[in-house]
């Protein structure tokens, strides 16, 4: 059954991951219905594989099964990023603004309701050995700068520029780094740089009202420091401690 499926090795991923397991399911329900056309009368063979996949399922300590889930609690865990981020996002936009998410949450555009920048919603390292789609995002961020760019698990920051989390080799993020580094603001969270970028001409276009409005949501406006750059509350703070 491995074989039908070698990006999942886990049997325990139910809910929100539990897709990965379709393959198994599928493979195992088409073995069954062959053996049962091969061998009509052989119900052994067959209540013998129902009974092993049933046993499987009720000894996985991760199964639905066998586990209670607090399905308010799980829900909240695995969106609550996306939910904070989409609901700013949608406070601070405007229809016809664009927005790009990497590495991977097409949620984010169904909360936000904007269009992505680019020709997909979701970005993988490998999805850029495609030269279509490297062309594509190469063209948006070299030529039509999108006015948001989400980051969802592709770059951390170092000294405040933000540098990729992985994949260092791949040309085509580094670009988007680079491109984010120059044309791009990040808002604060909670006194902390954000994973949500403005790009810079956009910053001054927000009227004192969202900025309010995202302050509900632990949201506040960067602040010019004393080297004409833009840092949170946060980082201020800790410069004047190391002084």
């Amino acid at each position: 059954l491995f074989t039908a499926n070698f990006r999942k090795s886990n049997l325990t991923s139910f809910l929100w991951s539990g897709f990965h397991l379709l393959p198994y399911l599928t493979a195992s329900f088409l073995v069954t219905v062959l053996i049962s056309f091969k061998r009509k009368r052989d119900y052994l063979i067959q209540s013998a594989i129902y009974g092993l996949i049933l046993l499987i399922l009720f000894l996985n300590s991760g199964s639905p099964i066998v586990k209670e889930f607090n399905l308010k609690k799980e829900s909240n865990i695995a969106f609550v990023k996306t939910s904070i981020y989409g609901r700013a996002l949608k406070i601070i936009s405007r229809p016809e603004e664009r927005l790009a998410s990497f590495r991977a949450d097409s949620l984010i555009y169904w909360y936000t309701k904007l269009e992505p920048a680019t020709i997909l919603h979701e970005y993988y390292s490998w999805y850029m050995r495609i030269p279509k789609i490297a062309k594509n995002v190469n063209y948006v961020f070299n030529n039509y700068l999108p006015e948001y760019v989400y980051n969802n698990d592709l770059f951390s920051r170092d000294n405040g520029l933000i540098t990729l989390k992985a994949n260092p080799k791949k040309i085509v993020f580094r670009q988007i780094i680079d491109s984010i580094n120059k044309h791009y603001i990040p808002i604060c969270y909670r006194n902390k740089r954000s994973d949500l970028f403005l790009r810079s001409d956009i910053l001054s276009h927000i009227r004192r009202k969202k900025w309010q409005a995202l302050k509900r949501l632990s949201f506040s406006k960067p602040i010019k420091d004393e080297n004409n750059q833009y840092s949170c509350q946060f980082e201020i703070e800790e410069n004047k401690r190391h002084q």
